[in-house]
C-alpha cells in the first residue's frame, strides 16, 4: 500500500476550481440518457415506435444543454476576475 502524500495548497486549488465543470458533461449524458429510457418505455406500451423515443432524446438534449449552460454562465459569474495591470 502506497503511503498517501499530502497535496500542496496549489494542487487543492486547482481541484477545486476544477470542481464545478467536471460534472458538467455527467449532467448532459445524464439528462439525455433518462429522457431517451423514458421515450423507450413509452413507445413500448404506446406502441408509437419509434417516434417518443425520438421526441424524448431531442426534448433531453434540449433540456440538457439548458442545464450546462446554465450552469457554466452561474460558475463563470460567481469566479471574481483577476485585475487588469
Amino acid at each position: 500500500m502506497a503511503a498517501q502524500t499530502p497535496q500542496t495548497p496549489q494542487k487543492s486549488k486547482v481541484w477545486q476550481e476544477l470542481a464545478p465543470y467536471m460534472n458538467i458533461g455527467t449532467e448532459l449524458a445524464g439528462t439525455v440518457g433518462v429522457f431517451g429510457l423514458v421515450g423507450w418505455f413509452a413507445d413500448k406500451y404506446v406502441g408509437t415506435t419509434p417516434w417518443g423515443f425520438v421526441g424524448m432524446l431531442v426534448l433531453g438534449v434540449i433540456v440538457g444543454m439548458t442545464k450546462m449552460i446554465r450552469s457554466v454562465l452561474k460558475s463563470s459569474k460567481s469566479k471574481p476576475t483577476a485585475p487588469k495591470p
